[in-house]
């Protein structure tokens, strides 16, 4: 079970962190949010490396509930989001990376190349590190609310935006790269309905099948976890 909380309490957050590991929580989505904060994700993951390196809590990631951060392959500055990346994998006790939305692809895969490089330069093998990847299932509805109100740090295209299926090719793309680093795909997007999981089923067969199709293996691909 991951937990995303939106937490305003008076609980310092490494023994915040504490507590949810000691409900059974198995992992914790770090994110600073927008604006000005007096305690971001990277200040709590250095609390709880230094926690861990005067106790006789296990080190590294495994050491309690995993602690996930976010990371957005799309920023404007990434020379900046990738230091901040850095900082994060060097306290030694980050599990996974969740990846923002965005319709650039080019920029997705050296986004991506660039966070293996890192983790490798850290010491965080591929092993010990989970990638997720936010992804949504285009619609007419949802990229006019995109236009109109979009999400802070969320950078679309016009193309993307003004046409389905130019959204729904890009996103089919998103999915490839997904699949060929390893990423599992978070759907974003608002499921209420069989209708609307059959149609996320749909998308992501077809893309096992493309890629399958292009290194031979067919049909016999495997399904990436959902």
């Amino acid at each position: 079970e991951t937990l995303t909380p939106r937490r305003r309490c008076a609980t310092p957050p490494a023994q915040f962190i504490d507590e949810v590991g000691a409900m059974g929580i198995e992992k914790a989505l770090l994110v600073t949010g927008s604006g000005q904060r007096k305690i971001d994700s990277l200040a709590v993951l250095q609390e709880v490396a230094r926690r861990q390196r005067t106790s006789a809590a296990a080190p590294g990631p495994s050491g309690g509930v995993a602690l996930h951060v976010a990371y957005s392959p799309y920023a404007q500055d990434l020379a900046a989001e990738l230091l901040r990346l850095r900082a994060k994998l060097r306290t030694g006790v980050v599990g996974g990376v969740w990846l923002q939305l965005g319709s650039d692809v080019a920029a997705l895969r050296r986004g991506l190349a660039e966070l293996k490089r890192i983790a490798h330069e850290e010491g965080v093998g591929a092993e010990q590190l989970e990638l997720y990847g936010s992804v949504l299932m285009p619609s007419k509805q949802l990229l006019a609310r995109f236009r109109f109100r979009p999400w802070v740090g969320v950078y679309f295209s016009d193309g993307y935006l003004t046409d389905v299926g130019t959204a729904m090719a890009i996103t089919r793309e998103v999915l490839q790269v997904y699949a060929a680093h390893g990423v599992t795909p978070l759907w974003e997007s608002r499921i209420d309905k069989a209708a609307d999981v059959a149609a996320i089923q749909a998308l992501m067969d077809e893309v096992a099948s493309a890629d399958g199709a292009a290194d031979g293996t067919g049909s016999d691909v495997k399904r990436q976890k959902r």
